[in-house]
């Protein structure tokens, strides 16, 4: 590697500078090639761009124009998950994004009242729904199910929650009588039973997987189960929410779709009828019942006498394709007509029914707003009623921007949504005809009519050939895809096309290569990614589509977040671009795209021991690699047979350098072999920031690694062959002054334009398609069917220029700090006391209050190393003293520092389910689960005692359980000794746990663990960033104290390894106890200043020192610590904060932002960053880039996160307020 890379060198310099760089883009400027291309410029889109109204229409960022029929009924700044209608047929309900209901009256669109739906604050994927009588609405949300009462007005009152933690409840039916409602609990297989007088889940039915519609016919009920039969011995399964689907080997998708039908009599299922894919949502029209089959394209119609099939027909309008159109709702205006909503067609289809024994016949379609997600029929009114989940794009109130001297700049981000309802009295048959011709104009469909007999014809050889399967000079296709960013957020400052310096981040001094790449090829200023976040970004991309499944996870996206893929429910049935590409004959390789695992060694390397070996193996470093394994996999076994696993899949703190290393051992392989890949994909996601040493660092790495491997390609014998495009899979962290789904795209070739701007309508559609037509490839669905080339970027002329990168200095890490020594201990012994005296601890920014009140009597437990502090009052969550007296408060290493590190604890003693330690049948909602130990005294001088009594629970629920718990100080140590002992008084045996639980849940309870300074990049907000526990043969980073050491002999039974409900950490130990008998268990509390790179080093030094410690937690100690990886850098998202350089005037509002940035998933094997509030996100973003110096866009001043607007919305989904 290091040889050939010299040897290139010397032959085309590998960088330029970036002074050289910036004298290119002035030389530039903005000339611009003459558009056209091979053929010219679409008719249909032309240079229209996102959100335009030309005759009528809207355009949107997927390749369609919308322009429904009838009324529209738009809802700004939300989605339209779902709506039903009043019995009485006057008012709407319709569940919005937020958490919101919204009420309409039903004749005129107007808001009739909005309220908040409270409960677990998410969105069901399934619409609410009225009881027959009208006199409650029932509002499904992911754990929970809401019920109001519904006034004379139509105005609602909430009047329940009832809790279904895991059910993902779904669709619902009323029993005839309307004392029960049945539910589909979609994570939990069943039909769940609900009493409607008690308001309780009195019984659940197992079913199929995943159910969903359901319907209820006499004695009997029918479930859709969307994930099909349950699986057998012998079948192929793939995993979506826990449960193993049936599926297909080679793609991984579900392979069978049932109902079952359910006897309520007896409640139990009866009997399973075989329909269609995914089927979701059904219609009873007397005794015929149609259910829609969402991932095939068909609506089975079952007689519910003879529970048999009678017919199944394709719902799909478009000649000659299968799969695409998403059927995802069904009602019937009047006995012979049925409408089906067909959700990716933005449109109603139109049925000619003569009853179930009959043919059904197709008349035609009826245009909708985007994304129809049901359809109704209002009998009162005589409308059908059509709710968009999409309305008309994310065209919602935009974010105004005055940053730097003003400038009044607008943007928007792709969850500026505006739902909508429509609706529509039935046309005639002629303006049938005519809505039908619109739906087509609209989709660009009416070409393909006329091109059907087109692909067997050959053609002269062309960049793109002009029938699918003609010769192209182009044999090796490389697709490049990023992370999340805006056109305007990366190439607003480039100085031509349409773009906003205003809204730039991440300009050209952190993006050198990308800006370069679009001045030396095309820059493309009007193109835009489908996707709203990367669930269906990366997907439209793989799949060309995110099917109805997917859509409907916008709620709340509990099942899943298929980004990397993960979920068989979200898979179309045909398979990925990699299937279809094979089908066609073409080799392929993949390098991180769409994987959702990852296996690393352990400790997990950081950010800088990944950098540390792309420097070794690019020949910069004369070292050996740290990092000897790692292997990244899919749940797709296609995608495994063709995937390098030493390319590491989504993972924030990984650099794309090492990266990039990865590829090119395979590239060069690959050139010496002659055996490159018609087709590479490639996941390069470091510019997602949120892990690694900052934002700053991570993106301009990302642009370096894009840089390099354009570079390679286009030094290469295959650069006369070659065509690499690179664009992010959505645009959701960033802010556009066009659209928000407006993102950077950049295709080197020598056949496409050289110093060109390309203002023509294009989305990652037409990248597809444009791969597929260079390659042969056979379009996976209608959408990419439908799709054209990029002609007009593409020459039969070809210029080899090569793209030399250009090195990028911010993508370094940053300069290691100074190490962080472990405490020092002196000899002095162990003690223990009873003092009213003021703690030592030091108030530093940021640390909580002390537990301790002033002028209160304490005990207090050290060492000549540490002070421990057991409190005497009791106190409410948040306030001085802990929830129970006795409890171990504040604990912390007096050396000159004197900083505590450990706010406070509390002990628990319950019989509930360890693994489920978070919910409303928790220990929160258990009064007899705490354990407070009022009884305090001193023992030995050296130890605090304290005693109390816990309830037996078994039982009576009364006090049979006495408990003592002894505290002292280890002598040398930074640590505690802790002992609890209990005695069971009772005649029957205590099955039970004791749950030592350490709380950081406010900032007032929460302290700084002081590196060296405040400017050390390893600076730990609260130590419980990488926290370790000693038991078996593990060591464990989990969220207790800094180090957690106990007996191998008493068992741990669970940890609690993520803030589930952003309260409670801590530790379960079996606290078993025979009648009449006594157990004790006992663990060592370490605490000490985290070490420098490696964070446990510190710990595990007084780990194997512990003064009683069983030897097998000395040798697990002694085997984590020569596992420590050597010295490197590894700056948290969290702890890079306190690196930035914020002004002084910023430090309150900088330790806010510290402490929000600790509280999110933000790095790691598995960050949460998009399901993370973006408003808030962005901010964090622009301060970071910006040096504290500029409001982000919009706002007046630099703002701390609990000010931000939308601050209170729960998820990055529900976008900026």
């Amino acid at each position: 590697m290091f040889a050939r890379f010299q040897r290139r060198a010397s032959a085309r310099p590998w960088f330029v500078g970036v002074a050289s760089a910036l004298a290119v883009l002035a030389l530039t400027g903005v000339a611009a090639a003459a558009m056209g291309g091979l053929h010219g410029v679409n008719r249909v889109f032309g240079f229209s761009r996102v959100g335009d109204v030309v005759n009528g229409r809207v355009l949107l960022p997927d390749n369609q124009w919308i322009s429904p029929f009838g009324k529209r009924y738009s809802i700004l700044d939300h989605t339209a998950l779902g709506s039903a209608i009043s019995p009485d047929g006057t008012k709407l309900a319709v569940s919005e994004s937020g958490a919101v209901l919204g009420i309409l009256d039903a004749a005129t669109g107007n808001s009739v009242q909005q309220v908040s739906v409270g409960g677990d604050g998410s969105e069901g994927a399934d619409p609410p729904v009225y009881s027959p009588d009208g006199a409650s609405l029932w509002v499904p949300q992911s754990a929970d199910l809401i019920r109001f009462a519904v006034a004379a007005d139509g105005t609602v009152t909430k009047t329940a929650t009832i809790a279904l933690a895991g059910g993902l409840p779904s669709g619902m039916a009323f029993s005839a009588d309307q004392t029960k409602l049945y539910v589909a609990l979609n994570g939990k297989n069943t039909l769940g039973v609900i009493d409607t007088a008690t308001n309780t889940l009195t019984k659940q039915i197992p079913v199929g997987n995943a159910p969903r519609g359901v319907v209820v016919v006499g004695n009997q009920a029918f479930v859709a189960n969307e994930g099909g039969r349950p699986a057998v011995a012998g079948d192929t399964t793939n995993t979506s929410y826990g449960t193993p689907i049936v599926s297909d080997p080679s793609t991984g998708a579900a392979t069978t779709g049932t109902v079952s039908v359910v006897d309520l009599g007896v409640e139990t299922e009866s009997t399973t009828i075989k329909v269609g894919l995914e089927p979701t949502v059904e219609y009873l029209n007397g005794g015929t019942l149609f259910v829609a089959n969402s991932n095939n394209d068909s609506v089975s119609i079952i007689d519910t006498r003879t529970r048999k099939v009678t017919q199944t027909f394709n719902v799909n309008p478009l000649p000659g394709t299968t799969i695409g159109s998403n059927p995802n709702g069904i009602t019937m205006p009047d006995a012979q007509h049925v409408l089906v909503s067909i959700g990716r067609d933005n449109a109603v289809a139109v049925y000619k029914y003569n009853g179930p024994a009959y043919p059904i016949q197709y008349q035609g379609l009826i245009p909708t707003d985007s994304y129809p997600i049901d359809v109704q029929y209002d009998a009162p009114l005589g409308r059908v009623v059509v709710t968009n989940v999409k309305g008309i794009g994310a065209r919602g109130t935009p974010n105004s921007s005055t940053t730097g001297g003003g400038g009044g700049a607008l943007g928007r981000n792709t969850y500026n949504y505006t739902g909508s309802i429509t609706t529509f009295a039935m046309p005639s048959n002629q303006v049938l005809g005519d809505l039908t011709e619109s739906v087509f104009e609209n989709n660009d469909w009416k070409k393909l009519v006329k091109q059907a007999d087109h692909y067997k014809k050959s053609r002269k050889p062309s960049a793109i050939p002009e029938f699918l399967g003609g010769k192209s000079p182009i044999k090796h296709v490389f697709l490049i895809i990023k992370e999340n960013r805006t056109y305007d957020q990366v190439l607003g400052d480039i100085g031509k096309g349409e773009s906003s310096a205003a809204l730039t981040s991440y300009g050209q001094a952190i993006t050198p290569n990308q800006h370069a790449l679009a001045n030396q090829f095309t820059l493309f200023d009007n193109f835009f990614d489908e996707g709203t976040l990367s669930a269906d970004g990366h997907n439209w991309l793989m799949q060309a589509d995110a099917n109805d499944y997917l859509e409907k996870q916008f709620g709340a996206f509990v099942r899943s977040y298929p980004f990397d893929g993960g979920d068989p429910l979200a898979y179309q049935r045909d398979g990925f671009l990699w299937n279809a590409a094979q089908r066609a004959g073409n080799t392929v390789r993949n390098y991180g795209e769409y994987e959702s695992h990852i296996n690393l060694p352990s400790p997990t390397p950081s950010w800088n021991d990944w950098w540390h070996d792309a420097q070794v193996m690019e020949g910069k470093l004369d070292d050996k690699l740290r990092i000897t394994s790692s292997k990244s996999y899919s749940d797709v076994p296609s995608l495994n047979d063709i995937s390098n696993p030493a390319f590491p899949m989504f993972d924030t703190d990984i650099p794309d350098q090492y990266r990039a290393d990865i590829w090119e051992k395979d590239f060069d392989a690959a050139l010496d072999s002659g055996k490159l890949p018609n087709l590479t994909l490639m996941s390069l996601p470091a510019d997602h920031t949120g892990g690694g040493p900052g934002p700053v660092e991570q993106v301009a790495d990302n642009d370096l690694a894009v840089g390099r491997i354009v570079s390679d390609i286009s030094n290469s014998k295959v650069w006369k062959n070659s065509a690499v495009f690179v664009l992010e899979d959505d645009t959701q962290a960033g802010t556009d002054h066009i659209d928000g789904h407006r993102g950077p795209l950049y295709i080197a070739s020598p056949y496409v334009a050289h110093d060109a701007i390309n203002s023509e309508y294009f989305t990652q559609l037409n990248v597809v398609k444009t791969i597929e037509q260079i390659l042969g490839i056979q379009p996976m669905n209608q959408e990419d069917r439908a799709a054209e080339p990029m002609w007009s970027a593409f020459s039969d002329t070809p210029d080899l220029t090569p793209f030399n990168a250009i090195d990028v200095p911010a993508a370094q890490p940053p300069a290691p700090p100074a190490p962080v020594s472990a405490a020092t201990c002196s000899s002095q012994a162990p003690s223990a006391a009873q003092t009213t005296a003021t703690p030592p601890w030091t108030t530093i920014a940021g640390a909580s209050a002390l537990d301790v009140v002033a002028g209160d009597s304490y005990y207090a437990v050290k060492n000549g190393c540490v002070q421990a502090d057991i409190v005497t009052r009791a106190a409410a969550n948040g306030g001085q003293g802990t929830l129970g007296a006795g409890w171990l408060a504040d604990f912390g290493i007096t050396d000159t520092l004197h900083q505590e590190q450990f706010d406070w604890s509390e002990l628990d003693l319950t019989t509930k389910d360890y693994l489920h330690p978070i919910n409303t049948s928790s220990i929160w909602g258990l009064t007899a689960a705490t354990l407070p130990l009022p009884n305090i005294s001193i023992e030995d001088g050296s130890t605090v005692v304290a005693s109390g009594t816990g309830k037996q629970q078994n039982g009576d629920n009364t006090n049979k359980i006495q408990a003592t718990m002894r505290t002292t100080a280890v002598a040398g140590a930074p640590a505690l000794k802790m002992a609890v002992t209990l005695h069971n008084t009772d005649t029957s045996d205590y099955h039970g746990f004791l749950h030592y639980q350490l709380d950081p849940d406010t900032s007032n309870d929460v302290a700084y663990v002081p590196g060296v300074s405040g400017g050390n990049p390893d600076f730990v907000f609260s130590g419980w960033t990488s926290n370790y526990l000693f038991h078996d043969n593990d060591s464990s980073i989990a969220n207790p104290a800094d180090g957690l050491v106990w007996d191998a002999s008493q068992p741990i039974e669970a940890l609690e390894g993520q803030n589930l409900n952003g309260i409670t950490y801590g530790i379960w130990f079996n606290a078993e106890v025979p009648a009449g008998g006594d157990k004790t268990i006992t663990w060592y509390q370490v605490q000490d200043y985290p070490g420098q790179f490696d964070k446990q080093a510190n710990i595990v030094k007084w780990v194997n020192l512990l003064v009683g410690a069983k030897p097998a937690s000395a040798s697990r100690a002694v085997a984590a610590e020569a596992k420590a990886p050597k010295p490197g850098t590894r700056s948290l998202s969290a702890s890079s904060l306190a690196t930035t350089g914020a002004p002084k005037k910023y430090n309150r509002i900088a330790t806010a932002w510290v402490e929000w940035s600790h509280k999110q998933r933000l790095g790691g094997r598995h960050p949460a960053v998009d399901l993370v509030n973006s408003a808030q996100l962005n901010r964090l973003d622009w301060y970071l880039t910006k040096g504290w110096t500029k409001p982000y866009p919009g706002d007046k001043k630099i703002l701390a996160p609990d000010v931000v607007p939308g601050h209170e919305l729960p998820a990055g989904y529900l976008g900026e307020g």
